[in-house]
């Protein structure tokens, strides 16, 4: 494991998140590169409005030149309280993204452990994320397990 320095992400690492969830969508596969630039312009814009407002809680870590070679971020959700979570705070873990020549390095096993970390910390109980196939092993790591939630893509 590489001696990486993890810190909140800020407003001026917007451009590296941006690109990270960029390589994150190319890795799925399946999208155009104009799905992608929107992509770009849309995420920016929420960076912008959420992460001052904390409505986005987001790490990064730096390479060794400082430049931001991993990151990821989580939001609350609230949800009505039931008999599992009394709170009703989901904790969504999103974007949790490495640049391919530094995976499997630990880097994602430090942000990820920095955010299991800060939602204990916040007495969230419930965590959730969308996994991609290359990310399940981290995840299972972490005794995250598949669930039985389902969606559907409405048009936009």
């Amino acid at each position: 494991m590489v001696n990486f320095k993890i810190r909140k992400a800020l407003i001026s690492d917007i451009p590296a998140l941006v690109k990270l969830r960029r390589i994150m969508f190319e890795s799925i596969g399946g999208f155009g590169e104009d799905q992608l630039n929107k992509s770009d312009e849309v995420s920016t814009k929420y960076f912008s409005e959420n992460i001052p407002t904390n409505k986005f809680h987001g790490w990064v870590i730096e390479g060794p030149d400082k430049e931001i070679i991993s990151c990821g971020g989580v939001v609350i959700d609230i949800h009505p309280p039931g008999p599992l979570n009394f709170s009703g705070k989901i904790a969504y873990i999103m974007n949790l993204s490495t640049l391919p020549e530094y995976r499997t390095k630990g880097a994602g096993t430090l942000i990820l452990s920095t955010i299991l970390d800060w939602i204990s910390e916040k007495s969230i109980s419930i965590v959730t994320l969308h996994a991609t196939e290359d990310g399940k092993r981290l995840y299972q790591k972490f005794k995250f397990r598949d669930s039985n939630e389902m969606s559907l893509q409405l048009s936009q």
